[in-house]
Order: C-alpha cells, then structure tokens, then sequence
C-alpha cells in the first residue's frame, strides 16, 4: 500500500444497503401497482434484497396507508397465527376473531391498509388463511414477498390464482447495481479490480456482496487507498476458492435455512465438495462411498454442479465459506481422511492437504511440490505455510527459496531476504546434493533479483550474481538471464538485447526462453522495435506454455502482459486492451493480483490514449493499490500514470498527491521509468500553470530516454513537446527516429508537427483522421488543438474551424490536457469578458446578464462588444456557435464579482 493508505475496520450496515436506488424501476412499478388498489409480489432468489426493497415500498407509502406486517419463521411454523403474533391483540387465539380485530384497526385509522407479507412459504395454516382473507378484503392491498421455486401454503397459493397479487421478479444485480450498492455501503467508490472480484463473489446478491464487504473489512484486505477502496489481499486459495472469512451470522443462517430439508448424507456430500472442490465425480462415488443419486438429487436441486470433465463444485460460494466454517474439526478430519484414502496414491495438491488435515504424513518432497504449485496459483499464504513445514521436514534450501519467494510476495522484502539469506549459507557448509542443485542457484538468483527491484544498490545487486558465478560456476548462464533483467530496467536496452541473443535461438531451452520474456519484449518496445516485440511476444507465450508451470518461470499472465505492451508501443491500442482487459478477467478468477496489477497498467495506457482520462486514472490507481499491497516497485510506474490521468483532467492537486506518493515509495534501480515519471511531473507543472518547468522536466526526460537509447519513449516526451505549444528540433527528431520505431504515430507526428511549422492544414487534419483511425483520439484532439492555436492570429476562421474538429475528437468534456488549455487560452479574454458572453449566447439581455454578475448594463456591453471583436461574430447567436467550438459543451465556472 502506498503510505497514505488508510485501513477500515468494522462492519456494513445490517439492512445490507439502501438498495432501492438500484430497483427503481421495480420499486416504481410497485408503488404504482399498490397506489391502486393491485397487490403485488416481490419474487426472487434467497439475498435478493427483497425484504429491504419490501421495507422501502411499505415506508414510501406509511403516510397514506396503515401498515400491517406478517413475518413467516421457522419457529413459527407450528404455532396457529404465528406469522401474525405482533399484530394480533393479546387473549385472541381464533382466526375469525383476530381478522375482525385487525380489521377494526384499519377502520379505525380511516385510511387503506398495505398487509406487507414476508417468506409467506413458513406461515402455519392459520396464518395463510388469514393472510388471504385480508387481502382480499375492502380497504386492504397486498405486498407480498418471497423465493422463487418454493412450496407455498394453499391458501396463499390460491392469492396467487385469483390474481390477489401479480409477481414483480427481482433479477440478479449486474455489476454497475452491485457497485453502486458497494459505494453506499463504503462511502467511496471501488477500484475497477475490486468491482469485477465482489461482483464475482457476490453472484447478483446484494446479501452476499455485503458479507464479501464486511470480511474484507475484518480481514483488512480491503482498503482504502487515494479515495477508493481496493481488495489487495489474496482472493481465492489455491483451491480456488474464497481465503478470506466473510461469511457472517446472517448468512451463515440464511444458508442453513436453504440446506434444512436436505438429509444427513446429502449434506455430507456438500461438505465434501466443499473441502474439495472441483472433484471428480467417480473419486466421490467410488472412492469417497458418496451415493450417486444423492449427487444427481443435490444436482437437480441447484446446490451442485457438474461440468464437461465429470468434476463436482458447489453452484455458489457462499455455501461452501459457511459450511467450511461451520465444520468442527474432528468432522474435518474424519472427512479429510475420507478424501485422503479415495485418492489413493495420487499427491497433487489438494490430496497431500487432505492427508495434512487427515493427520497422515507428508514428505519434504511432497510440501515443496505442493508449495510450488500454490506460489503458481498466486497463493502466498499457502506457499509460505508449506515453505515453513518443508524447512522443518529437512528441506532448508529449496523450503528457503520458496519462502524467501512468497514472503516478497506479499511485501515483505527484510523478511525475504532473510530467509533467502539463510538459505544461501547452507552452500559454504556442504556439498549440493543433485535434488537441491538447482535450488541453491535459484536461491543466488533470487537474493540478487529481490535486492534489485527493491533498492537502488545496483552494485550490490551486482555482487550478488557474482557470488553465485564463483560458487556455482555451471549457473552462468542462469546469472546472464538475471543480467537481461537488470540491463534493462536499468535503461540498458542494447546490452539488455546483447545478452539475450544467444537465448533466443530456436533451439534454445524453452525454460530460458520463458525466463527471458519481458525483459527482452520490454526493451524491444521501448527502444522502438515494437513489431519484433510483437512476434517475439506470440512465440514466448507458445514457449511458456510447453515449459509448463515450473516455479522461477514467469506466469502466463506475464505473456499477455508483454504482448498486451508491444501492441500498445505498436500504436495497436485497440488491440492491446481488448487483450489486456480479457486476460484481466482471467487473472481476477485466477486471484492473479500480481497479473492483475501489470494489466491495469496496460488498460490505464490504453484508455489514456483514447481520451478517457478519468477511466485511465482509476485504472492506474487500482494498479497501485495492487503493486503497493505486494511492495513493487511498478508502484511506481503506476502512481506516474496516475499523476499524467489525473493533470490531463486538471486535476493539480490529485496528480500532486500521486507524485508525493510515488516519491514516499522510494528509488529502485528501475531507472528506464525515470523518463515516464518525467513526463508526469511536466504534465502536473502545465496544469499548474508552470510551462517554464514543464519543458524543463520534458528535456530531462528525453536527455535520459536518448542516453539509453529508448526511442519510442523519446519519441512520446517530443510528442508533448509540440503539444505543450513548443517546436524545436522535435520535428525533426521525431522524423529522425520514425524509421526506427515500429510505432505508426511517431512518423504521423513528424509529418504533422513540420505540416504545423508550414501551416498545411490539410496535411494536419489528415495527420489527425490517421490519429483518430488509430484510437489515439487524445493525440487527434491535441493535434487540432494546436493548429487552431497556431491559426488563431492570422485566420479566424480557419482557426476555429479547427478548434471545433478538436472538441469534437475530446469525447471527455471534462479532459484538460496541455493543447487543449492552450486552445481555451488562444482568444486571450479575460474571466469576466467570458461570463458575459456565456450569458449572452444563453440568450440573457444586458440587463439580465448586469443582474447576475453585479455590473451595469453599459459595462455589459462593452465586454459583450469585446467578445464579438475577438471571435469575428455579431450575433448572440454567432457567438454560441463559437464560444462552443472553442471551449466544447462545458462552459467554464463563472468569475467572482469584481468590487
């Protein structure tokens, strides 16, 4: 977490949310519906939110109508008129009797009466018979509310058959209703992340969205970080179910509710998916003793699911967090034991922590195995639990390697290269036995690569790889590839490019090759050879996927992310977030936070690019929740996006705070990014209204950027050059690096910016519809932009032609980027001149306009007459037409009265 990050502790509010905002239409319909006279029916799954909707209807209309509340309960179930208890006076006991005494109080009250009817399903006989004779009574209308698919009294049943109430279904909320009901609950909005993981949770229920809301809290994995909140815990284990406890009483009850008719073994059953989940089908039945027809009944009931490969899983979440919670442990053991003993002498993953649970006994061999494979499934917690026991089982090396691993995982550097540390010394004391050769190189390895990324020690991270050389001289070429790694973050791409060579050949093993990716594609992108990144992007992702998922190899994500990169440094935006937000999708199922975090960067980029600033922002953000949360250096890279998001809107004081806390994390020796922090810093001085140190942060950043020889980003610091409204020798270094960047819009900007310096505007705006064809609408809009700047003193109305293609191209009213505060600066009028001629192109009179803003009426026309002279127009009407071209749909905030 970045450090002005701030941690909630507590609990939702327990009516799970004033969802109705979310149901208006529904709760609108039914308000209608009630108003005359029809009863209606609230139907829905369990957590629906039907209860809390039925409780806003039945207040809306408390002013005009007596209301009457009947409660169906499992404890009352027996119990004659139970549901009817709080309503009916006490020494009544007869149903005839209790329905003239509740009709009397209506009579009484002089005014219609609305019966609200809750999970009528658990009304005694009584109590629906009654429930029917006041519906059906004069002055009485019917609320009712209940789950869809359940049994129903007869005489409620035949409410339904007469037509007493007509249904109103309560669908699943989609993802936007669940976020809106999420940012009720929190205060704040969420991170785009965050969305799709609690909207996956939650299922459409706003019950289980608020439980899910309330773990998070009590776990502090869900945050608040620069004004949203951000899930950066560990979502799924490597079971690929939920880690964090959030299932509380409330739905812990309602589950029990929905599993009470099921049989002892039948729940059984569920419990045993619950711990196992997916599981094969005949594992349960052949090995587990599971009768096939209680799978098949639980099947047909909607509680379980088999898919294509004959694997069993619970149908939702929720059931199986509150049945693992529930279990006592000798239950779990019995059953762990169960699983254990079905499958034989199979030691995958799940098995060995069945017969951990079981209290069987697990090999060193087997807890690194199964460590490994959590570290892949993105589950430090797990890894780092089977770490410790591999150490303890006589495994310190490889059992050090994978916690020094998982311990920098989740953002404990010290503690990491601790265990790292020790780990490394156990190679002065003894000889290397086959089986641990490979862990004490990977060891070597790891200590230099968590030393690099963490600090800015380059020579002791140099050191490090050193050692590693002398002490295991047959590693060299397991040191070259770290070495690939650090020559390039270091801003090194040619030496970067030199080392890898060798490796690429195609008859190189594929483990070195996976191990190289995104160092190697990240250095081509930035140094400009974006197609080749391309193609070696596609052909890496075929490598990894043979190698398989050995640990010290990147992860698949890893791929998509080098891939998703080269398409955005290949000026393919479209295709690079179509890619980034598919395999964002998948990293979120997969608890991927890591890839999560890599990909937000990617679709931050492209949606910056396409003028979506605010969306980029909150993307960027929920990258750096993510990277901080894991203590990454990319938090910084994040944060800087951020920064540049935020300054594009105008924000000052928003990219401001991302700058500080960028700059709170600290240096790395990631020094290729000081060129993209650069341009940060020279956006957030523009928006401030500091041009003087904007264009000196842009020199700096493409000093280093030229040094190291990283066109393509050179190529972006020139670009915003031109579009802060300077010229130079961009232009002419921007046609100079067009042959050697694979990036279309570089040689696009080097035909526009000479075609500004000529003032060709056919050459511009045909510079910019290639832009525009490209999805660069940002670039398309800055380009205009500054040709109507560079217009505006010698042709007016060129100019505002211009001006008006260039508002057009900004799809986001609210984008301030450099051009396009030149563009609302060019006609160079005062605050107070721009008030009155707003006002007036609204059609207001002199006298109206003097009124609002405290001037006379004379003065009014003066800067009225101002504004006609600057824009060339002599109408009100003539005006509007400009004043939009100019300034877009938005009309600037007014001035304040002059004394």
């Amino acid at each position: 977490m970045g450090k002005n990050a701030a941690m909630a502790v507590g609990s939702v509010p327990s009516n799970v949310a004033r969802v109705a905002p979310v149901r208006a239409e529904i709760r609108d319909r039914a308000l209608t519906s009630l108003r005359s006279g029809a009863g209606v029916a609230l139907v829905g799954p369990p957590g629906i939110g039907k209860t809390v909707l039925a409780g806003e209807i039945a207040a809306a209309l408390s002013v005009t109508h007596e209301v009457l509340r009947a409660q169906g309960r499992h404890s009352g179930t027996d119990v004659p008129l139970g549901a009817f208890e709080a309503l009916v006076p006490p020494g009544i006991d007869q149903v005839r009797a209790a329905i003239a005494a509740i009709r009397d109080r209506v009579d009484g009250a002089r005014r219609p009466a609305l019966l609200v009817i809750d999970d009528p399903s658990l009304f005694d006989d009584a109590s629906a018979f009654m429930a029917h004779a006041l519906s059906t009574s004069p002055g009485f209308v019917t609320l009712m509310c209940h789950r869809d698919g359940v049994a129903l009294p007869a005489a409620i049943e035949q409410m339904w058959r007469e037509g007493v109430v007509s249904p109103l279904a309560l669908a699943p909320l989609d993802t936007p209703s669940l976020a809106a009901v999420a940012q009720t609950l929190l205060g704040a909005p969420l991170g785009p992340s965050t969305v799709a993981r609690l909207a996956l949770m939650a299922d459409g229920s706003p019950l289980y969205l608020a439980e899910a809301v309330a773990g998070g809290l009590r776990s502090g994995d869900l945050r608040l970080d620069r004004g949203a909140w951000h899930w950066t815990g560990p979502w799924t284990t490597a079971h690929g179910r939920p880690a964090a406890g959030w299932s509380g009483p409330r739905l812990a009850a309602m589950v029990d509710d929905h599993l009470r008719s099921l049989s002892d073994a039948q729940r059984e059953v569920l419990e045993l998916v619950a711990l196992a989940e997916p599981v094969p089908a005949d594992l349960l039945v052949a090995g587990a003793g599971v009768a096939p027809t209680d799978v098949e009944t639980l099947e047909m009931a909607g509680l379980l699911t088999v898919d294509d490969r004959g694997d069993v899983a619970l149908v939702r979440q929720v059931h199986g967090e509150v049945l693992r919670r529930q279990m006592p442990a000798t239950r779990r053991r019995r059953l762990a034991a169960l699983l254990a003993g079905a499958a034989g002498d199979q030691r995958g993953f799940r098995q060995v922590r069945w017969r951990l649970e079981a209290g069987l006994s697990v090999s060193a061999d087997e807890l690194i195995a199964v460590g490994d494979a959590a570290a892949r499934l993105e589950d430090p917690r797990t890894a780092e639990e089977f770490a410790r026991r591999a150490i303890d089982a006589g495994a310190p090396v490889r059992g050090g390697f994978l916690l020094g691993l998982t311990l920098d995982e989740t953002g404990r550097t010290n503690e990491a290269m601790d265990a790292l540390g020790r780990a490394w010394a156990l190679t002065v004391d003894r000889a290397a036995s086959p089986e641990e050769f490979d862990a004490w190189v990977a060891v070597g390895l790891a200590r230099a690569e968590v030393w690099f990324a963490q600090t800015d020690d380059v020579e002791g991270a140099a050191a490090m790889l050193r050692e590693v050389e002398q002490r295991v001289p047959a590693a060299q070429r397991a040191v070259d590839i770290s070495r690939v790694m650090h020559a390039c973050l270091m801003g090194r791409p040619e030496e970067a490019m030199a080392l890898a060579e060798p490796m690429l050949v195609d008859d190189s093993p594929v483990g070195d090759v996976a191990r190289v990716a995104l160092p190697v594609v990240l250095a081509l992108a930035v140094t400009g050879q974006a197609g080749r990144a391309i193609e070696l992007s596609q052909r890496l992702l075929g490598a990894r996927q043979a190698v398989g998922e050995p640990i010290g190899v990147a992860r698949t994500a890893t791929f998509s992310v080098a891939l998703a990169y080269a398409y955005g440094a290949a000026g393919r935006q479209d295709d690079a977030l179509a890619l980034a937000m598919h395999s964002h999708a998948l990293a979120l199922r997969h608890g991927a936070l890591i890839g999560q975090a890599w990909l937000g960067l990617i679709i931050g980029d492209a949606l910056q690019a396409r003028g979506a600033a605010a969306d980029a922002e909150a993307w960027f953000v929920d990258a750096a929740a993510a990277f901080g949360a894991l203590h990454r250096p990319q938090l910084r890279w994040a944060l800087a996006g951020a920064a540049l998001a935020a300054a594009a809107q105008g924000a000052v004081d928003r990219a401001s705070a991302h700058l500080a806390a960028l700059e709170q994390f600290g240096r790395t020796c990631w020094v290729f990014l000081d060129p993209f922090i650069d341009r940060s810093r020279a956006w957030t001085a523009f928006a401030a209204g500091d041009p003087q140190s904007a264009f000196e942060l842009l020199d700096a950043g493409i000093a280093v950027a030229r040094k190291g020889g990283l066109h393509w980003v050179e190529t972006l610091l020139l670009i915003d050059v031109v579009c802060f409204g300077a010229m130079g020798d961009a232009p002419q270094r921007l046609a100079e690096l067009a042959p050697l960047v694979s990036d279309p819009r570089v040689g696009v900007w080097a035909t526009a910016s000479r075609a500004l310096l000529e003032g060709d505007v056919s050459a511009v705006r045909a510079a910019a519809a290639h832009l525009h064809g490209m999805s660069l609408l940002m670039d398309a809009g800055d380009l205009l932009a500054i040709a109507a700047v560079r217009a505006w003193p010698n042709d007016l109305t060129v100019a505002t032609d211009l001006a008006a293609s260039a508002q057009r191209m900004y799809t986001d009213p609210r984008l301030r980027t450099p051009a396009r505060l030149l563009l609302e600066g060019a006609p160079a009028l005062s605050a107070r001149v721009l008030d009155v001629a707003w006002l007036a192109a609204e059609g207001r009179s002199s006298k109206e306009i003097g009124d609002e803003l405290h001037i006379g009426v004379r003065t009014v026309d003066n800067h009225l007459a101002k504004a006609y002279r600057t824009f060339g127009v002599a109408s009100r009407r003539a005006l509007a037409t400009v004043l939009t071209a100019w300034f877009g749909d938005v009309r600037p905030a007014a001035a304040e009265p002059t004394a």
